[in-house]
């Protein structure tokens, strides 16, 4: 049954009913899911319903769940790290911000392919805004600082 409610869960977050979404995956979850990876996946979903509804500190628990369970796969623990980093830097908060970016952009390539492209898009509005002129090919302190930079001005957004 927790596998069925996380189907649709995911089915009501594309047709961005995020409430039924969010109903859904918490039934997911309080059923149980089978395995890390399928409950790893619970738990982003269930933060992107939460972060839609602007419930940002569910968001951030429920990518921080992701980030500490050693059994979900690495890509999904990563592209949590970003989620979460996102949302610390949407609220200013710069040393968590920076130490998710710290730890999400040097593995990069080890997160999955939305993720990579959503990373990729943050380094194309940092170069839009004029913070950083570099290739983004590698975390390099050039592209660490026009995210600090970023994070502590609330007029640069992505």
């Amino acid at each position: 049954n927790g596998v069925l409610y996380a189907a649709r869960g995911r089915l009501y977050l594309d047709r961005q009913d995020y409430t039924a979404a969010k109903a859904d995956l918490d039934r997911a979850l309080a059923l149980g899911l089978p395995d890390a990876a399928q409950r790893a996946y619970a738990y982003e979903l269930h933060g992107q319903a939460s972060a839609y509804l602007q419930d940002y500190d569910g968001a951030i628990a429920d990518y921080t769940l992701i980030i500490d369970m050693s059994a979900a796969p690495a890509a999904r623990r990563l592209d949590a790290r970003l989620s979460r980093a996102i949302l610390h830097h949407m609220r200013r908060d710069r040393a968590k911000a920076m130490a998710d970016y710290d730890a999400f952009f040097p593995r990069m390539d080890e997160a999955s392919e939305p993720t990579r492209a959503k990373a990729l898009a943050i380094i194309d509005g940092l170069k839009r805004a004029g913070l950083y002129d570099g290739s983004g090919k590698q975390y390099d302190p050039a592209l660490r600082g026009a995210l600090a930079q970023c994070v502590a001005d609330p007029a640069c957004r992505f």
